[in-house]
């Protein structure tokens, strides 16, 4: 049968053509599809149903274009001949690349670009068809649909807690460099760590010019990026095992700096241990409703 590759803009979609193919894998690599459970995700799917997924933690594909690469290399080695939805194109250099980069990934018998999508149709693997493909549900329905996924997994979340120590934290800027909390040792600075010439500081309220001065010191540290603890507050979440293996999917509830204990809800059954915490950038309230991210790479 063999493998194709589908590209669209935001205002059509894809839905019917999948239909085409039932008997094939399909991959779908937009995280804003909440088609299959809820977005936020890359999913993996055989008669219509998943039987893979990663965590993204954005519904942005360009927040984190490295995990959906990840995340097509893991599932191309499960399935063969797969239909391949890409990320919904956006006119700009990194999503036309991104798309390029899956093409060669995938090596794929078609490629089918939907009419309207403003991307160059050259420096392909193969040469681009294109192809007619009806509108897209209106913004307001696929609204809904995400939030009531979102409402579905909340009912599903149980409470963990889950210690800070021998945890690797990913997907954000905490927790990827080297701690120095004690070495600034500052009433309300909570945590410290400095990475090349960045230095985080967690907060629990502005850093006046004198402190901020000897943490740069101190660092060695050119800029200084500050958050306060409840920035982290209803960040999407995934746990990990230390393969690397995902089992839950949440949201932060509050991290707690001085007692260095994570609290956070997610559709895994406690106790299990945690040694991978996957943060999204993509905020979720109680109420399942979205709320604006926040700069990349900030948290």
């Amino acid at each position: 049968m063999g493998s194709t590759l589908l590209i669209r803009h935001s205002g059509v979609s894809f839905q019917e053509e999948l239909k085409q193919y039932p008997k094939q894998p399909h991959i779908i690599l937009d995280p804003g599809d909440a088609s299959h459970g809820p977005a936020a995700r890359l999913w993996l799917l055989r008669d219509g149903k998943p039987v893979a997924s990663r965590f993204f933690g954005s519904i942005d594909a360009l927040r984190a274009p490295h995990l959906i690469l990840a995340a097509l290399s893991d599932f191309l080695k499960l399935a063969d001949d797969a239909i391949v939805e890409a990320p919904v194109y956006r006119a700009s250099p990194l999503s036309r690349q991104l798309l390029t980069l899956i093409a060669f990934l995938v090596k794929p018998d078609r490629i089918l670009v939907a009419e309207g999508t403003e991307i160059s149709l050259l420096g392909w693997p193969i040469g681009p068809e294109t192809i007619s493909a009806p509108e897209a549900l209106p913004r307001m329905v696929l609204d809904a649909q995400r939030k009531a996924q979102w409402l579905r997994l909340l009912e599903r979340t149980h409470k963990h807690e889950i210690p800070m120590s021998n945890l690797s934290i990913q997907g954000c800027r905490l927790g990827s460099a080297v701690p120095i909390t004690q070495q600034i040792d500052t009433a309300g600075i909570l945590h410290a760590e400095v990475c090349g010439a960045n230095l985080l500081l967690v907060s629990t309220g502005d850093v006046d010019v004198e402190v901020m001065g000897r943490a740069l010191d101190i660092a060695h540290a050119a800029k200084a990026i500050v958050v306060q603890p409840e920035e982290y507050k209803n960040l999407l979440c995934a746990f990990g095992r230390e393969n690397g293996e995902e089992f839950g999917m949440g949201m932060i509830d509050e991290i707690d700096f001085e007692g260095r204990m994570i609290y956070a809800r997610a559709d895994a059954v406690p106790p299990v241990p945690v040694r991978i915490l996957k943060l999204g950038s993509l905020r979720v309230d109680p109420n399942g409703r979205e709320m604006p991210e926040g700069r990349p790479w900030h948290l």
